[in-house]
């Protein structure tokens, strides 16, 4: 259920899109809080049925990295950025590969990497990257041709 309202937060996120430009990217406005407030719905409501009725406690970490792998798909279809919708893909995955190996009874550890720590490893990597790509841009002189 909780997973439906983020994307329905979706569907509302891309109707509410800003202008693409130069400052669209950098704006919090009010889709990227409509893509926060699913989120902040989503992860406890998860959690609550993950350590409930379901009793899958160790798959919590995995189910937040899938809402926060819809998270970065649904803030790279507000923002345009194509980053944000590998990075938000390949968690998600991550996430769902960790749901999976929780239900299948895998241990803890098992869990925790797929939907933990992967998903950490990506979001370093992501950062690296985009930091890297913002230096050299910047680092660029005005008319440079090279490759």
């Amino acid at each position: 259920m909780a997973f439906a309202g983020l994307v329905a937060l979706l569907a509302l996120a891309r109707g509410a899109r800003s202008p693409a430009g130069p400052g669209a990217r950098g704006g919090f406005g009010r889709s990227y809080w409509l893509v926060v407030a699913g989120e902040a719905a989503a992860i406890p409501a998860g959690a609550a049925l993950l350590n409930g009725p379901a009793g899958l406690p160790d798959a919590v970490v995995a189910w937040v990295s899938v809402v926060v792998g819809v998270h970065f798909v649904v803030l790279a279809a507000i923002w345009r950025l194509r980053l944000f919708r590998r990075l938000g893909v390949a968690i998600t995955l991550c996430g769902i590969a960790g749901l999976a190996a929780a239900g299948a009874g895998a241990s803890a550890a098992v869990i925790a990497v797929a939907g933990g720590v992967l998903p950490g490893l990506l979001l370093l990597a992501a950062g690296y990257g985009g930091a890297i790509g913002a230096v050299r841009q910047v680092a660029r002189p005005a008319g440079w041709q090279g490759s």
